[in-house]
């Protein structure tokens, strides 16, 4: 989902396609719970690659 209101929503697809529904036009709209649309990156960054990334967001915390 990009964005969604009262009357309508919008989604995003993974070809990075935009769609605008009217709420009221939908027959059913159902939430997949559990499934993140953000890509995994368990194949793309090492283990001590993840934990450095991490450091460095964690080290932000205290930055202005």
């Amino acid at each position: 989902r990009v964005d969604e209101d009262t009357f309508t929503i919008q989604i995003r697809d993974d070809q990075d396609r935009l769609y605008s529904f009217r709420k009221d036009e939908l027959r059913e709209l159902r939430k997949d719970w559990g499934k993140s649309p953000m890509p995994s990156y368990k194949d793309v960054f090492s283990e001590s690659e993840l934990e450095e990334v991490i450091a460095y967001l964690a080290s932000l915390q205290g930055a202005p």
